[in-house]
């Protein structure tokens, strides 16, 4: 026998036991692949995307700390608003604070090295975004004097942390 004649019917038989399915079935099966993989990602999240859901996720967090919290200082002293109306000033200053420093390091990676190699300074000075938030809040404590209460604003501030 020859062995070129047993490979042409070995692929007569394959052909034809592929055939004894239904042309409809196949398609289908393909059909629902398709529309499989086009609604899945097939991609990975990058990191920036990661990043930016961690970030929403965190200042979501900081909020739904701060508000329950001002809300039960105004419960628990309903004859002074003042100590609640502090603590959500403070923690909203906070979370403006939290909302510029995650903007800030989003960008550190992107502008740190200019094209010649060498490093650019000009973004350096976020670090001083706290004490002028800290000084916002003394000058506001200051203004509405009798009010807001610095020591409650303080900690209202510092839930970012938490």
């Amino acid at each position: 026998m020859d062995p070129s004649s047993s490979s042409s019917s070995s692929s007569s038989s394959s052909s034809s036991s592929s055939s004894s399915t239904p042309p409809s079935s196949s398609s289908k099966f393909w059909e629902t692949q398709r529309t499989l993989l086009g609604s899945s990602s097939s991609l990975p999240p990058t990191p920036a995307q990661l990043y930016n859901f961690r970030t929403a996720s965190l200042l979501t967090t900081t909020l739904s700390l701060i508000l329950p919290t001002a809300s039960l200082l105004y419960v628990l002293i309903p004859t002074n608003p003042s100590p609640s109306l502090s603590f959500l000033l403070g923690g909203l200053l906070g979370t403006l604070y939290l909302r510029g420093l995650t903007s800030y390091v989003s960008t550190i990676g992107k502008s740190a090295i200019n094209d010649l190699g060498e490093v650019d300074l000009s973004d350096a000075g976020g670090g001083f975004a706290r004490f002028a938030f800290l000084a916002l809040m003394f000058v506001l404590g200051k203004a509405a004097e009798g009010k807001l209460m610095i020591g409650v604003m303080i900690p209202g501030f510092f839930m970012y942390q938490v």
